[in-house]
């Protein structure tokens, strides 16, 4: 069973941030690669038991 990720406003902020200059500096394939690292992180913190 899957935990639910709860992302806290700070964090969801940081993430922001992080995306606005991604998409500033660099081109959409970094994007999409932090993204799928982040969505690979979430996925096996929430598969902890």
């Amino acid at each position: 069973m899957h935990r639910e990720i709860i992302w806290s406003p700070l964090a969801e902020k940081d993430l922001g941030d992080i995306l606005e200059y991604l998409t500033d500096r660099w081109d959409q394939q970094v994007i999409i690669l932090f993204l799928s690292k982040v969505d690979y992180a979430t996925n096996q913190i929430a598969l902890m038991r």
